[in-house]
């Protein structure tokens, strides 16, 4: 992504919510973001549903108006966020 010319953070986070979300506050106070990228790992289990939903509250208190963009495969990553930038 940062060949294609994004300036990215990318953070990393555990499975259980409590320290997903506590991980993710960490990352987002670095700076201020446009675009939040939620990977298919955590969007698209059935089991993480309430971590997927609790990401996405944290980060829209965080950054509101943030768009959302997602991504089907690491290799279209770059074409979801050339979508909302």
């Amino acid at each position: 992504m940062r060949a294609a010319g994004f300036d990215i953070a990318s953070c990393q986070i555990p499975a259980e919510p409590d320290a997903a979300e506590a991980r993710l506050r960490e990352c987002m106070a670095a700076g201020a973001f446009r675009v939040a990228m939620i990977g298919a790992g955590v969007r698209m289990a059935p089991e993480h549903t309430l971590l997927f939903e609790r990401l996405v509250n944290v980060v829209n208190e965080l950054a509101p108006g943030v768009a959302f963009c997602f991504n089907t495969a690491p290799e279209d990553a770059v074409d979801a966020l050339r979508r909302w930038l």
